[in-house]
C-alpha cells in the first residue's frame, strides 16, 4: 500500500470515528482528478518535524506538570505556537500523529 493511501485510509478512519472533525481536513487538501503524491517541498518538511516535536513537547509537560492554573488545553497552550488546534486535537485523543503531520504539511505547503 503506497503512503498516499495509507493517509487516506487514516483520514477516513478518524472521520468514522469522530465526524465532528471534518472541518480540520477541508481546508487541508484539495484534491483533483489529476491530482499526484507531490514532493514534500522544504517548508513541509519542517513544518512536518515542527508539529511532531511539539506534540512531544507538550503531551511531556501535560503529564509532568499538568495544566497549572489553565481551565483547558486551549487556554494552556499560547495562541504563537503554530498549529495550536493540532495540538490541541491530539492531546484530547481526537487526532492522531499522523494525521497531526499531515494537516500540518498541507498547511505549510497551502501557505507557500
Amino acid at each position: 500500500m503506497s503512503t498516499a493511501q495509507t493517509i487516506v485510509n487514516q483520514i477516513k478512519h478518524h472521520l468514522l470515528r469522530n465526524p465532528n472533525d471534518a472541518h480540520l481536513f477541508v481546508n487541508a487538501a484539495k484534491p483533483s482528478i489529476e491530482s499526484t503524491l507531490a514532493v514534500p517541498t522544504r517548508e513541509m518538511r519542517q513544518a512536518g518535524k515542527a508539529i511532531i516535536e511539539a506534540l512531544q513537547v507538550h503531551q511531556f509537560n501535560l503529564r509532568l506538570y499538568g495544566l497549572g492554573e489553565a481551565k483547558t488545553l486551549e487556554d494552556w497552550i499560547p495562541n504563537t505556537i503554530p498549529n495550536k488546534d493540532l495540538i490541541v486535537g491530539y492531546l484530547q485523543s481526537k487526532l492522531d500523529t499522523s494525521t497531526c503531520v499531515y494537516l500540518a504539511m498541507e498547511r505549510a505547503k497551502v501557505s507557500l
